[in-house]
């Protein structure tokens, strides 16, 4: 099996390890010795933790994700490392990512270890791993190439601390119930609401860990309720507890959930991503409200043996299952998938790759599924046949099942003459900033007349639109299918569209391996269920086109 160079992004500032750090330590841990070359770009504070069997490249994470100096540090690392896998850890290590141009049988993986509402940065990614049941079931609902990948915890062969002892070290009253938090201590842990709610309750809290808010929860500490500091025997800690209290706001996978539970000890959470999937729903705080938090741990406090022995079926699955080992396994296995080469190519426009609206998966993924076929869907918002010529020298290969074009939609768009053009892939800063003096141009021509002195033309002309799809074609042997551009809604582009779609019916009949599909009428019949809007598809219409083009003769699973 040949070697594979991984470069791991973690884009965090900081000198407190969270959860994602700790799994992105454990993920280069389990690489170095097996056959990958491991390297990691990562903070100066970040790489201190990491292996020097690991190839460490700094970053100055303390900019912001659109700082130059940040991007620029990162693309250079990139050219320098030239990685077959790029694995991204949270959303500002995937924005990075997301800004710089792609590479060549460079694969693309971002892990999503919170829960996040805006995901747009994720467009485009080859595999989005989310830690929890949770934020994967998101990630398939937002229409990206989702997979499971649960956060795993390593044994722990430390000594296990008892009550009595703990009880003995901090001066607390063993006869009452024990309460036990872990973790950073930052706003979005919410300790400062379990610190108040305990404080009339017959209960001990102890919470273990540092972090910004220390100097403000050193204000709440009574004599039953206390802050220790970091401990490094925290896993062994937790077995003191009669119960682990977790009132985040928001999670991924709780690291010291899985502790505690791999400890046999239960854990009291709010409904937040791993918990709400994993523990039983006795368990789960309700409300987060400091009035309904001080009702639920008054009674929970009373029957705590309960909620030990309804989780007692976890603790023995956490410590064989959710471990730092499986979890490595898994994303090698996803690593190796990856990289073995795409079967089915799709080049093509926004309907290709589908909208940051659309609910779903667009038509290529769709068609990779009920084929059992790998894809590279290489779709972009306002592509032409210009571009598709750079997508393809990039992705397409000699081991191709079949190659696919849908373009039209913007080639055929009428534009100035006078104004230049300026690809959209590879994409970079300079070309960003001429498309949009190209856009203000256009902008003001079409104001002061300059179409009526130069004149219009469609933005690829058909001639060249051809011209350039013959080229793929004459470079591959396997099957092309050439699929037609769908109707706009708007009924004046669309003489246009069908003199484009009748260019690409001209190439199948010259083309003995090109098929045409044929999917204007249809999309035609039926706008108010195949659109989301005047130009783009809805699921109902890429499940419509998916369905055409899997059942095309020459299209048979393997």
């Amino acid at each position: 099996m040949s070697s594979l160079r991984t470069l791991q992004i973690c884009a965090s500032h900081g000198n407190q390890l969270g959860g994602m750090e700790k799994q992105v330590i454990a993920i280069c841990d389990g690489l170095i010795g097996t056959d990958h070359e491991v390297h990691i770009a990562a903070s100066p504070q970040l790489l201190e933790q990491i292996s020097k069997e690991a190839v460490l490249h700094a970053l100055p994470t303390e900019k912001s994700r659109r700082h130059p100096a940040l991007k620029n540090t990162l693309l250079s690392v990139i050219e320098h490392v030239k990685p077959d896998i790029i694995h991204a850890h949270g959303l500002k290590a995937a924005a990075l990512l997301q800004a710089l141009p792609r590479y060549k049988d460079c694969k693309r993986v971002v892990s999503i270890h919170g829960e996040k509402k805006d995901l747009r940065v994720l467009k485009g990614m080859d595999a989005c791993i989310g830690v929890s049941k949770e934020i994967y079931t998101h990630l398939q609902e937002e229409g990206f190439p989702a997979v499971l990948i649960e956060n795993g915890i390593p044994p722990y062969r430390g000594p296990l601390i008892s009550k009595e002892q703990l009880c003995t070290e901090l001066n607390l009253d063993a006869s009452l119930p024990l309460l036990l938090c872990a973790g950073r201590l930052a706003p979005v842990k919410r300790y400062h609401l379990a610190m108040r709610a305990c404080r009339d309750l017959p209960v001990n809290l102890v919470i273990a860990g540092d972090g910004p808010m220390f100097k403000e929860l050193k204000q709440l500490t009574t004599e039953r309720i206390l802050l220790i500091g970091n401990r490094n025997d925290a896993p062994g800690l937790l077995a003191a507890a009669d119960a682990v209290l977790s009132i985040s706001e928001r999670e991924g996978m709780s690291l010291t959930m899985l502790e505690a539970l791999a400890a046999s000890t239960p854990v009291l959470s709010t409904p937040v991503s791993g918990a709400a999937s994993l523990l039983p729903k006795q368990s789960l705080i309700p409300s987060k409200t400091p009035d309904d938090l001080r009702q639920f741990l008054s009674n929970a406090s009373n029957v705590l043996d309960q909620h030990r022995k309804a989780q007692s079926s976890l603790f023995e699955a956490i410590r064989n299952e959710f471990t730092q080992e499986a979890m490595v396994s898994r994303t090698c296995t996803l690593y190796r998938q990856l990289v073995r080469r795409s079967e089915l190519l799709f080049l093509g426009d926004c309907n290709t790759c589908g909208t940051e609206q659309l609910k779903g998966q667009a038509y290529p993924a769709l068609v990779g599924e009920a084929l059992n076929r790998r894809i590279q869907n290489c779709g972009q918002t306002m592509a032409t046949t210009r571009e598709a010529l750079k997508y393809f020298a990039h992705f397409g290969h000699d081991h191709l099942n079949a190659v696919f074009i849908q373009y039209g939609l913007v080639d055929s768009w009428s534009t100035l003459k006078a104004a230049p053009y300026v690809l959209y892939y590879p994409d970079n800063a300079r070309r960003r900033f001429f498309r949009r003096w190209v856009k203000k141009w256009k902008k003001y021509g079409r104001k002061i007349g300059i179409g009526k002195l130069f004149g219009m033309t469609n933005q690829v002309p058909i001639e060249e639109y051809q011209a350039n799809i013959a080229k793929i074609l004459d470079a591959v042997s396997c099957p092309v299918f050439l699929i037609e551009t769908a109707p706009n809604q708007d009924d004046s582009r669309n003489p246009a569209i069908q003199a484009y779609n009748a260019a690409l019916a001209e190439l199948a009949e010259q083309y003995a391996h090109a098929s045409l599909i044929h999917c204007y009428e249809v999309f035609a019949t039926n706008m108010q269920d195949y659109y989301q809007d005047a130009t783009h598809f809805s699921p109902a219409g890429h499940a419509k086109l998916a369905e055409m083009i899997s059942k095309h003769p020459l299209l048979s699973a393997p």
